[in-house]
């Protein structure tokens, strides 16, 4: 726990940008910020590789409260040669995507559900989760997704395995990490809970 803890209060595994806003933000220096979207959402443990996978280098955003506190932290970054970072303000966001068909897709066999109603988040970041996750659908399998594309059911399919099919038809897919930023997080907070078991027992 400790060990997990210390590489996410430094931000390790972050790029170096968010890395920066983060800790700035931590002290204070900057304002308005809400967090890193890793941080911001909690994923069952099943579904831990297709919505990391489903979100990519999304998982790095960085949620501010408005346009104003994302124009100060680039100019921090710029002031500081610190690299770049991308942010989400929830006052500019545009998180409308069309449904069509949407319903059909998730009352097929082998579909899971849309991803961002399968994640916990704040209901402060709503607009966020709109836009990172879209119509973005968890299925079973590879197979099934392909399927559905071939039945004219044209959205973006995730895996559990992480294998993403999109409405185009592009296929992407491989061996995928063991441990990603979300798994890391889910994994503090078993161990919060166990720590807590423990010191109970003793």
């Amino acid at each position: 726990l400790t060990a997990l803890q210390e590489l996410e209060d430094n931000f390790e595994g972050y790029f170096r940008g968010v890395k920066e806003v983060m800790v700035a933000a931590q002290r204070n220096d900057l304002k308005g910020i809400v967090g890193v979207v890793s941080n911001l959402i909690e994923v069952p443990g099943n579904l831990d590789v297709a919505i990391e996978v489903a979100l990519g280098g999304d998982l790095q955003d960085i949620v501010t409260r408005n346009v104003e506190s994302a124009k100060a932290a680039i100019q921090f970054l710029k002031n500081h040669n610190y690299g770049r970072a991308t942010f989400l303000p929830l006052d500019f966001l545009h998180s409308d995507f069309p449904n069509h068909g949407i319903d059909g897709v998730l009352k097929r066999s082998g579909v899971i559900g849309l991803a961002r109603n399968l994640v916990k988040y704040d209901k402060e970041i709503e607009t966020a989760a709109r836009y990172l996750f879209g119509n973005t659908i968890v299925v079973e399998t590879l197979d099934i997704a392909i399927g559905l594309e071939r039945d004219g059911m044209r959205q973006r399919y995730v895996s559990l395995a992480g294998d993403i099919v999109n409405p185009r038809g592009v296929l992407s897919g491989g061996s995928h990490k063991t441990r990603g930023l979300l798994s890391r997080a889910r994994e503090l907070a078993e161990l919060r809970t166990k720590k807590v078991e423990l010191e109970t027992r003793v």
